[in-house]
């Protein structure tokens, strides 16, 4: 909900998706997106597709119950995953402390050679965007010095 009561002071409409019936932000934050005559909600729905070329012109959405899909006419999309950590295909292969984060050994460099950590899966204390893109930024240095020590890059997989 934060991260919608910001987007409303730049974009004409927010269209907040989430795929539950319920929200879990707090009773006050969720008020005041409410409030917010620029916010609307779309409750049990998933994002699909991102449709465009160069640019986002659009979202295919899905009900969560239903199956029923339509496409929101939308100019950008902003993704949020709340505040808990999410590793994806990395779940279960990398340290991480006792909320979920991931442990950072060396720099961003993770438990597991070669795989980089940054943002908010290691960052309990700030999880911002603007520490998320400096994160990346120096992921993204550890592991080209990483491949240069190992004398070939191999297969690269970017999320």
């Amino acid at each position: 909900m934060r991260e919608a009561l910001v987007l409303a002071g730049y974009a004409r409409e927010v269209v907040v998706v989430h795929r539950r019936d319920r929200f879990r932000a707090s009773g006050t934050l969720l008020g005041r997106a409410r409030g917010e005559p620029k916010i609307s909600f779309l409750a049990e729905m998933v994002v699909e597709e991102v449709l465009g070329g160069h640019s986002v012109e659009g979202v295919r959405v899905r009900h969560a119950k239903t199956g029923g899909a339509s496409v929101l006419d939308v100019a950008g999309l902003f993704v949020a995953i709340g505040y808990e950590p999410h590793l994806g295909p990395f779940a279960g292969l990398l340290e991480t402390d006792g909320g979920g984060y991931v442990i950072l050994k060396k720099g961003t460099m993770t438990s597991v050679p070669g795989v980089f950590a940054a943002g908010d899966v290691a960052d309990r204390r700030y999880r911002q965007t603007a520490t998320a893109v400096g994160d990346g930024c120096k992921a993204s240095m550890d592991a080209q010095g990483w491949l240069e020590k190992q004398g070939g890059a191999g297969r690269l997989l970017g999320t």
